[in-house]
């Protein structure tokens, strides 16, 4: 019940309001709570699957991504799997003067020993995707970072790379053998797993989906992911990606979320700071 329904908010603009709330399930929860008075959960689907499917460059623009970046300058992240899930590698390029989009190019790597127990057990096509080139094994049960290593130095020599984001559970080994690798620990940025430092990212990177600026190619495994994606909520309705709620990986989702957070990010950032030798 609003007393003042009709004169603060209008009807006009409350109508207007769940138009734009309609097919996006953050903005629907914010109406909800903030117009509505009604309890949310702390967690709902994120991505507007028709806003996603838009947000490509030319049917499977990701076969040919390297090769049109190539010399573009970009942001890097990673996230690791737990040793025999997917890990993700993700490039994100900014937009320059005759290209107003930012692009994804999505690297993952899977363990072979694991791949066909998670064909059977989730009746998804990680075995096609193999075979399409979106997904790489590596030998044996968990996944071999030196796979990782190399094409972050391939992204090295073929990209203008402004900075790497990585979380540190998991990466200290990887960290290590990037900087013997050559890659400078200037570029090496820690990007802390919580609303306070994804936070803001997730919500530009929501914003490039919904209004066509993002370029992911079309990339099968990654849609499958921003599928899965679900949010949850902080108590002022701030939200990140959650691992825990999604039904299953999405890695790379998080990765691209990362890769944006270190665009965004001032050097000076308490919650994203640089590594340490």
């Amino acid at each position: 019940a609003n007393p003042s329904l009709g004169l603060s908010p209008t009807l006009q603009f409350l109508r207007s309001e769940a138009r734009l709330a309609k097919g996006n399930p953050v903005k629907e929860a914010h109406f909800r709570c903030y117009h509505l008075n009604q309890w949310v959960d702390d967690h709902a689907l994120w991505l507007n699957m028709k806003k996603w499917d838009a947000c490509q460059v030319g049917r499977n623009g990701w076969l040919t991504m390297a090769e049109r970046m190539a010399g573009r300058h970009c942001y890097g992240a990673w996230d690791l799997s737990s040793k025999r899930d997917i890990t993700a590698l993700i490039w994100l390029f900014p937009p320059i003067i005759d290209d107003p989009r930012w692009h994804m190019l999505c690297r993952f790597w899977i363990p072979e020993a694991t791949l066909a127990q998670r064909v059977k057990e989730s009746k998804v096509p990680f075995d096609r995707w193999v075979e399409q080139g979106a997904l790489t094994v590596t030998p044996g049960d968990i996944v071999d970072q030196d796979f990782v290593l190399d094409e972050i130095q391939r992204g090295m020599t073929d990209f203008e790379v402004d900075m790497l984001g990585y979380d540190s559970w998991g990466s200290t080994k990887l960290i290590t053998d990037a900087q013997k690798a050559g890659v400078p620990v200037e570029l090496l940025m820690e990007v802390r797993q919580g609303i306070h430092s994804m936070g803001e990212a997730t919500k530009e990177f929501e914003a490039d989906v919904y209004s066509e600026k993002l370029d992911h190619g079309g990339h099968p495994l990654l849609r499958y992911m921003a599928r899965n994606t679900v949010v949850r909520f902080d108590e002022n309705l701030n939200y990140m990606p959650a691992k825990k709620r999604s039904k299953d990986k999405i890695d790379g989702i998080v990765a691209g979320v990362m890769a944006k957070a270190v665009a965004l990010a001032p050097i000076e950032d308490e919650e994203i700071g640089r590594a340490h030798v």
